[in-house]
């Protein structure tokens, strides 16, 4: 009845919380402009060597995350949802990997057999794992050919000396492999028998890898 704009009302709320009483009807036309967010994951390749080249290990981590919350978090808005956390700290595992593990195969005599490993960061992990469920739809050899996914998600969280090791049943005698490892270090695991499905290793776990 006062002749108010929607600008004005917006102003009215950006000020403070309220509820204003209207009367009569409202007609509201609206033109709404969609910008597409194109995601992209960021991939570098170790090259293998002999009867093991064609086979992949893939070494990955997201490199989004959700900021102050919104979609796909279940704090408010208010919250801030630390970068460095989830998942810079997974990133930086990536990175310290590839780094040494160049410099192994470097290392490797002529006829050494090893796998090829694919470093991968994945984009829009926070909005459904989209950049890992595209690249195991689009992977660089078939998907049977990939031999095993090892995902860095949020590995600085480490509470009172703990880490969670998901996965580890679905990997044939990946716990003995990894146990003398285990052993040489102060931290504690835990390996829960079922997989998370919440990271970007489930798109792969999904196609049996």
């Amino acid at each position: 009845a006062e002749g108010r704009s929607l600008s004005a009302f917006q102003s009215l709320a950006d000020a403070e919380p309220q509820i204003i009483e209207l009367a009569g009807d409202i007609e509201l036309r609206a033109d709404v402009q969609r910008t597409p967010l194109i995601p992209e994951n960021v991939a570098g390749l170790l090259p293998g060597k002999g009867d093991l080249a064609d086979e992949f290990v893939v070494i990955g981590a997201h490199f989004d995350h959700t900021g102050d919350g919104g979609f796909g978090t279940p704090q408010t808005l208010a919250q801030v949802h630390e970068g460095a956390d989830d998942n810079a700290s997974g990133t930086a595992g990536v990175i310290i990997l590839a780094d040494r593990l160049a410099k192994t195969y470097a290392s490797l005599p002529d006829d050494a057999d090893a796998r090829s490993v694919l470093f991968i960061g994945f984009d829009a992990e926070e909005s459904g794992l989209n950049g890992a469920y595209h690249y195991v739809a689009n992977p660089i050899a078939p998907i049977e050919d990939h031999v095993l996914m090892l995902n860095m998600d949020m590995i600085g969280r480490i509470v009172d000396g703990g880490v969670t090791l998901h996965g580890v049943p679905s990997a044939e005698n990946f716990e003995q492999w990894l146990q003398p490892y285990m052993d040489a270090t102060p931290l504690s695991f835990s390996m829960p028998t079922s997989v998370s499905r919440r990271s970007d290793h489930a798109p792969f776990y999904f196609e049996g890898n």
